[in-house]
C-alpha cells in the first residue's frame, strides 16, 4: 500500500523546517548556557545540553536520511512541488524562510 500524498507532504514540510528549528535550538542553547552561569561550567543534563542535542538532531536529520537512501531504504526526501493544493502555498512560504 502506498503512502498517502498528504503524509508525504507533511514529512517534506517538516524536513524543510529542520534547519530553522536547529538554528532556534542553538539560540535557546546559548540562552540556557548564559542562565546556567557562564561559558566555563554548565550542568550535564541541563538546558544547554538538551538544546544542543536537539540542534544536532535537526542538523543531521537530512544527511542521515540521505545516507539511508544510499543503502536502498526508501526515505521521503524533500523536493519538488506538493500535489495537495493546501500544502503548495504553505510549503513555499516555509521553504522561503
Amino acid at each position: 500500500m502506498a503512502v498517502p500524498q498528504l503524509l508525504n507532504d507533511i514529512v517534506n514540510v517538516l524536513l524543510l523546517l529542520a534547519p530553522s528549528a536547529a538554528l532556534l535550538c542553538l539560540v535557546l542553547a546559548g540562552i540556557s548556557l548564559r542562565r546556567e552561569g557562564g561559558g566555563t561550567s554548565f550542568l550535564i543534563g541541563g538546558g544547554f545540553t538538551k538544546w544542543m542535542f536537539w540542534a544536532i538532531v535537526f542538523l543531521t536529520l537530512q544527511p542521515l536520511l540521505s545516507w539511508f537512501s544510499s543503502f536502498g531504504v526508501s526515505v521521503p526526501l524533500p523536493g519538488g512541488e506538493s500535489r495537495v493544493p493546501g500544502f503548495r502555498l504553505s510549503s513555499r512560504v516555509w521553504g522561503a524562510l
